[in-house]
């Protein structure tokens, strides 16, 4: 009796679910509930305003990411923004630290 091949153990090289959000194919849908509840997260932990207009889920997706890279937290619990555009380089909660 052979064994049974699990094509779910093979390697794979690319993963699909690091597919450029520009390539999706439903990036025009609108954004989805669960993309906005988390960008609204995102958005007060870092202090900052939530993007006007409609976005698309790929935008959102960007946005998101973008975003999850300038947050960082400490050993403390406390949620810092990393402003790379900001003179002082950290911004807690949106305000400039001291």
């Amino acid at each position: 009796m052979s064994k049974l091949h699990n094509p779910k153990l093979d390697e794979h090289p690319v993963s699909n679910a690091e597919k450029d959000p520009a390539n999706w194919e439903s990036g025009d849908e609108p954004i989805t509930g669960a993309q906005a509840s988390y960008l609204a997260t995102l958005c007060e932990e870092a202090g900052v305003t939530l993007p006007d207009g409609d976005l698309t889920k790929a935008e959102a997706s960007v946005k998101i990411d973008e975003m999850r890279l300038n947050l960082v937290e400490n050993d403390n619990g406390i949620t810092t923004w990393l402003c790379r555009a900001c003179p002082t380089s950290l911004m807690n909660m949106g305000t400039p630290s001291l």
